[in-house]
């Protein structure tokens, strides 16, 4: 469809103008400053709405007064566009025409004027149009998805530098589709081991990543990494100093089963002492240090119990954390899933609706075929009369050719007439079915408002008061009490002792046995607390080396994951290249910092000097890459043809001003001493 001409009135510096079209190739040379982006801006107006570099900003439009944009309520900005129809079917011209004006009321009392409101008058070959039955009329036209397209396929450097990344990444994905698990899966069988993970995602590689970073460490206390250190904290913090090794415990345990015999023997050389009141002391000494070893290991035990609780506390507490994370998390997947079920419910409507409108049209022709028809009138033979008789020689001829001819026009007309109630009933079926996916999406909204995310809590406060209970050191009452007990003993086994007894030596050895046995004693207990903290220890590291297992089984999961990210977008790479044939795509961005990639999407030159961004390659490359990528996406769409605008063709000298393409072609070019307008080819 080719673009015969443009009439403006009114838009920015022009009043009036008027450019006829024709041929498929055409050149504007006019000087700097003339207005050519202003016709630009004014193709795309009538088309999208918007400027030619996509701008929604409309003040550019209105009349330029004395150099200025000033108010004028009497002045209406109009472009209009004639096209010439391609078709068979349908007005041979088609007339796209688009008004806006601005109401500016003047101030009471001052020369100052105040904008009250605008308005926008769309009209399709005369016809007076809202602006969702222009779009339509527009996009079914030319047979395109959205508006955007028409930016993209009339502008060549809109794609490659008018757009975000994202938004180009979205397009490209549209138009080859996108790349999904299996076909990953396919390319590298080693993948598979992340389909849990990518499922539980909804397919989304980032999401998944995200998800087991978090795992690992979650900011706070609840991620593996934090789980970890604190194992290896305790670990490293139960340290035992000149630990009793398992020769000196049966050592120590068989010198005082030898030492008690010894105090047996030398108790029996005893009998008969003068003094028994020292022995009684030394017993009651010996037993009350046995209490003692025995009220430290049961305090020790407790110290133990203590500290474990509050550890029970914590971990209690960094559970819970999780387990509301984790509940949030899903309720978010669930909000996730809701709204891509919404989006895919939009889609089909929009599908339906593209539907209608080609039936709507086929179903109009089919009334115009059906009146043609019925208009149609029978032309007879011209009468012939017998020389002899007088009668009309073709009169039967001329009758039997009309009740044919009626014949074939009553069948021809019944049968386009139930090919237009078989479109009827199919425009009415798609409506049931868009109502029915309307009341679809209207119950994910509402299910969607009803949705809400629970908060996480934060217990490093309660965490940190339980941490600064634990003590290293614990004595009761009942040891304090058993160390006083001691030193009285002690004190009166003194006093017996000056009062210089003699029984020649054998309290004095008996005392030094059961003083050796006390010290002995020490060790052995001293062994069986070692010997629980060790059991507790090797406790922990069994649960340190189960919590790296999971930490190495994670990260192996991430690297497969980016992995999984870099091979599928190997896989849309290769699709685009069938697609676009030599267009090249940079669809990943090196990450310094974080050691990784990114994702994005430019278009590049591959130049003498090397691989540039589209951005920073010479116009004369940005408009030829343009216009390359407008015919691949022209094919992959199947649409109808729409002119191609090149701004700034000064750029490409009128030797290399040969385009690849089937379109027409309009080149502004800013030369001072060349004709205004060449057309033609």
């Amino acid at each position: 469809m080719e673009l015969k001409i443009i009439k403006l009135q009114n838009f920015r510096k022009f009043d009036q103008l008027s450019i006829d079209f024709t041929g498929a190739k055409n050149e504007i040379r006019r000087p700097n400053r003339w207005g050519k982006s202003t016709i630009a801006d004014a193709i795309a107006f009538v088309l999208v709405g918007k400027l030619n570099n996509g701008s929604s900003d409309l003040s550019s439009i209105k009349p330029i007064q004395n150099g200025f944009l000033e108010p004028a309520e009497k002045l209406e900005t109009v472009a209009e566009l004639v096209f010439l129809n391609g078709k068979n079917d349908g007005p041979m011209e088609i007339m796209l025409r688009k008004e806006y004006g601005e109401q500016w009321v003047k101030t009471r009392g001052t020369t100052d004027y105040e904008m009250k409101g605008h308005y926008t008058n769309l009209y399709v070959n005369g016809q007076k149009k809202t602006a969702t039955e222009y779009t339509e009329m527009i996009l079914g036209l030319f047979r395109l998805p959205s508006t955007e397209y028409l930016n993209i396929l009339t502008n060549p450097t809109f794609f490659s530098q008018g757009l975000s990344w994202q938004r180009r990444l979205e397009i490209l994905t549209e138009l080859v589709g996108d790349v999904d698990a299996d076909e990953v899966f396919k390319a590298n069988t080693m993948l598979k081991d992340i389909k849990p993970e990518l499922d539980q995602a909804f397919g989304d590689a980032d999401q998944a990543i995200k998800t087991l970073k978090y795992k690992l460490d979650d900011g706070k206390t609840n991620g593996l990494k934090r789980r970890a250190a604190d194992l290896e904290a305790q670990i490293n913090g139960f340290v035992i100093n000149d630990p009793v090794s398992e020769d000196a415990f049966t050592a120590a345990a068989q010198k005082i089963t030898s030492n008690t015999t010894k105090i047996v023997e030398l108790r029996v050389k005893k009998t008969g002492l003068k003094d028994p009141v020292i022995e009684s002391l030394n017993q009651q000494l010996l037993e009350a240090k046995a209490l003692l070893s025995k009220s430290e290991a049961t305090d020790r035990e407790e110290l133990l119990k203590k500290n474990q609780t509050i550890n029970d506390q914590i971990n209690n507490l960094r559970e819970k954390a999780q387990a509301e994370s984790q509940a949030a998390a899903e309720v978010g997947k669930k909000a996730a899933k809701i709204e891509l079920d919404i989006h895919s419910l939009q889609n089909q409507i929009h599908l339906k609706n593209t539907q209608i409108t080609d039936k709507e049209a086929r179903k109009e022709q089919k009334k115009k075929d059906w009146y043609a028809e019925r208009g149609k009138l029978f032309t007879p033979l011209e009468s012939v009369l017998c020389p002899n008789c007088g009668a009309d020689i073709n009169e039967q001829a001329n009758q039997s050719a009309l009740d044919r001819f009626n014949a074939e026009k009553a069948e021809k007309m019944k049968n386009i007439t139930a090919e237009g109630q078989e479109l009827k009933a199919d425009i009415e079926a798609l409506q049931k079915e868009i109502q029915s996916l309307n009341d679809q999406i209207a119950e994910a909204e509402k299910n969607k408002a009803s949705i809400i995310i629970p908060k996480a809590m934060n217990y490093d406060a309660e965490i940190a008061s339980l941490s600064s209970q634990k003590t290293y050191y614990y004595e009761s009452e009942a040891t304090k009490k058993v160390k006083e007990r001691i030193g009285g003993i002690e004190k009166n086994i003194e006093e017996e002792k000056n009062r210089g007894i003699d029984d020649g030596g054998l309290t004095n050895d008996i005392m030094k046995l059961e003083e050796e046995n006390a010290n002995l004693q020490e060790t052995i207990i001293k062994y069986q607390v070692e010997k629980k903290n060790r059991e507790q220890r090797r406790e922990w590291e069994n649960q340190l080396a189960t919590v790296n297992r999971d930490i190495a089984n994670i990260e192996v999961k991430i690297d497969l994951l980016k992995e999984y990210r870099r091979t599928k977008i190997d896989i849309f790479k290769a699709k685009l290249g069938q697609a676009f044939g030599g267009i090249e795509f940079q669809l990943i961005e090196e990450n310094i910092k974080a050691d990784s990639w990114d994702q994005t999407c430019y278009v590049v030159d591959r130049t003498p000097n090397g691989i540039v961004k589209y951005e920073y390659t010479n116009t004369e490359r940005k408009i030829k890459i343009g216009i390359q990528i407008i015919e691949a996406i022209k094919g992959l769409l199947n649409c109808e043809i729409l002119p191609i605008i090149i701004d700034n063709a000064e750029a490409i000298t009128d030797m290399n001003r040969n385009f690849d393409t089937t379109a027409q072609t309009i080149c502004f070019i800013a030369k001072d001493t060349a004709p205004a307008t060449t057309a033609g080819a």
